[in-house]
């Protein structure tokens, strides 16, 4: 795999067998991903012993957020322009 290390795939293959190693790989390659961070957390997600979890439900009392849109434009302007101060200084 492009951009993944040469020792990762012999890791993962030492860790849960090379049956195991080219599940991950399969499945790296669906998503996309080569790093070998990506490859070693996706081998443990497989393979490793995680819990599912059921979704939490959220009570009914609590109140639905507005969804909040910055605008990122008229930040950097104001960073800008107090940079532009402190340099005076």
């Amino acid at each position: 795999m492009p951009g993944a290390k040469a020792g990762s795939s012999r890791a993962l293959t030492e860790k849960s067998g090379f049956t195991c190693a080219v599940e991950t790989v399969a499945s790296a390659l669906q998503y996309d991903v080569t790093d070998t961070d990506s490859l070693v957390s996706l081998h443990n997600r497989l393979h490793g012993n995680v819990i599912e979890l059921a979704p939490i439900r959220v009570a009914k009392n609590i109140p639905e957020f507005k969804l909040y849109a910055p605008n990122l434009a008229d930040y950097d302007a104001k960073l800008n322009e107090a940079g532009e101060q402190n340099a005076d200084q």
